[in-house]
């Protein structure tokens, strides 16, 4: 708070870092609430279903831009197989906030009793993922692979079937829920093959992009060492140095870059000292709470922030309250 309120006080245009820093407090704002509510164990409960269930108004949206595409589409006018999906206002965007989300029906597919919830959570894994593969957004897709990992492989080795299986090497016996695990693991590795062959193209313009915006990012940080240019300015810096007419980003595409370059030294510094201090926290966490329904919960919102901070690598979507305000609630709930 002490970076954001100097980068602000003393930024190079005060209207866009107030713009930010008021969005800062309203993610602070939700997770503090979210902290607060989750002593309620039924109440995590509903609002991770709330979640989940407004996640198929994303994909529904989705398929009824996909037809609108269908529809419109005239034969050899466009060489896109299809086109790139952005209900939530761009590719990106609906990228990361999907990533979020899927964590959260793993988790739900676990720990569900009747066999058509089941079915039913298996639909919304199935179009998230599909949904995810329609946006064509890299950073989007390895956010989604990295939490999905981390939360199966915590699983499965906190309930030691991992290696139950190395040792009985055959499958008789395992829960049913298990299959459940690992079928809908085998559809996220399908879509994610089918999704890295559409995604090849267009791979050096993505780079060149971040290449020259993380380039102006470390100009505006020699300029503004010690508290940045302030939040949110990074764009218009960029504008002012690029030859007119070259397209510029707000961002670097990078969460650390572009909070070097906007709060200085002082912000990449409490950043970093934020993310050990949350390692810190989590390795605690798993050393005192037992495997179980508590368990599996915190480790579903563990692997949102961890997808969230992977994509942050390769894009800046800090900005976007659509996705911070859900990422907010899961970090308080956890």
């Amino acid at each position: 708070l002490v970076a954001w309120g100097l980068s602000t006080i003393f930024s190079v245009t005060r209207v866009y870092s107030l713009e930010t820093l008021i969005f800062f407090l309203l993610y602070i704002y939700f997770f503090f609430l979210a902290a607060d509510l989750g002593r309620w164990p039924w109440l995590i409960e509903l609002l991770i279903n709330a979640i989940i269930a407004t996640a198929g108004l994303v994909w529904m949206f989705g398929l009824l831009q996909l037809s609108w595409w269908y529809q419109g589409k005239i034969p050899g006018a466009s060489t896109d197989i299809v086109p790139r999906l952005s209900v939530l206002g761009n590719p990106n965007t609906m990228a990361s906030y999907i990533a979020l989300v899927i964590p959260l029906v793993l988790y739900k597919l676990l720990i569900v009793r009747y066999r058509i919830t089941r079915l039913l959570l298996v639909l919304w894994l199935a179009m998230l993922v599909a949904m995810i593969g329609l946006t064509r957004s890299r950073g989007g897709l390895m956010g989604m692979f990295v939490a999905v990992s981390f939360f199966c492989s915590v699983w499965l080795i906190n309930e030691r079937r991992l290696w139950a299986f190395l040792r009985r090497k055959r499958l008789t016996g395992w829960p049913v829920r298990f299959w459940w695990t690992v079928s809908a693991l085998g559809l996220l590795v399908l879509a994610g093959g089918l999704i890295f062959l559409l995604n090849i193209q267009g791979v050096e313009q993505s780079l060149n992009v971040r290449l020259r915006m993380g380039q102006a990012a470390l100009l505006t940080w020699q300029q503004y060492p010690l508290i940045g240019s302030g939040l949110g300015t990074l764009g218009q810096l960029s504008l002012q140095s690029w030859v007119p007419g070259t397209t510029v980003w707000a961002d670097a595409h990078n969460l650390f870059l572009t909070l070097a370059a906007e709060t200085g030294i002082l912000g990449l510094i409490s950043l970093l000292w934020l993310v050990l201090v949350a390692l810190g926290v989590v390795w605690r966490y798993y050393q005192r709470i037992p495997a179980g329904h508590c368990h599996l919960a915190g480790t579903a919102c563990l692997a949102s922030w961890l997808g969230f901070t992977v994509h942050n690598l390769v894009d800046y979507l800090v900005k976007y309250p659509v996705i911070m305000i859900h990422l907010t609630l899961l970090g308080g709930l956890w």
